[in-house]
């Protein structure tokens, strides 16, 4: 199969399962936004393997066959963390996890942490969308008040506001701001 063919092939079956997740509240936004999806996700999987695009695909349609829907799967995994009381509850309805596979997703896992470790170390800016790996200790920057180690590339667009993706950093200008940072993250920063 031609690679935009199979990448095609993947996103349709993503969608059909993305597009049937459903949600506490009733359908999100993006759920009923194929065209973006589409560019979004095969913007991603364009940089795939035709060996990888072909496998993820038959697992789709495997799944599909089961009546299983990963997406909904992949979200309801990921309330473990951050819904721990409703994850609970829906955790027995899960299929298990395969113990070696959920090693092999941990080594996965460290390589970019263990990046963006190494990119931090080398940098004054210190963004925090990585959101597993560890804190590098602060080193202020002369050029803009409050904690810029705290701060990823969206907070730093709209200064004073909350990233609105994932991290939760926010760039802090104003000195208001940097009185208002914690006792423990002022110290670090007039201790450095």
């Amino acid at each position: 199969m031609e690679h935009k063919t199979l990448v095609d092939a993947v996103v349709t079956a993503e969608w059909e399962m993305f597009s049937n997740v459903q949600n506490v509240g009733g359908k999100a936004s993006c759920q009923m936004d194929p065209k973006t999806f589409r560019i979004m996700r095969s913007s991603q999987m364009d940089n795939w393997d035709d060996e990888l695009l072909g496998s993820y695909l038959e697992d789709l349609l495997n799944a599909r066959l089961e009546g299983r829907n990963l997406v909904t799967e992949k979200y309801a995994r990921m309330m473990e963390s951050t819904f721990p009381e409703e994850y609970a509850q829906l955790a027995d309805s899960l299929p298990p996890l395969d113990p070696e596979a959920m090693a092999q997703v941990d080594d996965i896992g460290a390589a970019p942490c263990a990046a963006v470790t190494t990119v931090r170390a080398g940098s004054p800016w210190r963004p925090t969308c990585a959101r597993n790996c560890a804190p590098i200790p602060p080193r202020p920057s002369p050029s803009i008040i409050g904690p810029p180690w705290n701060v990823c590339a969206r907070a730093k667009a709209k200064p004073n506001r909350t990233c609105s993706i994932r991290c939760g950093s926010t760039a802090l200008r104003t000195s208001r701001a940097r009185k208002s940072i914690s006792a423990p993250v002022a110290e670090a920063i007039d201790s450095a």
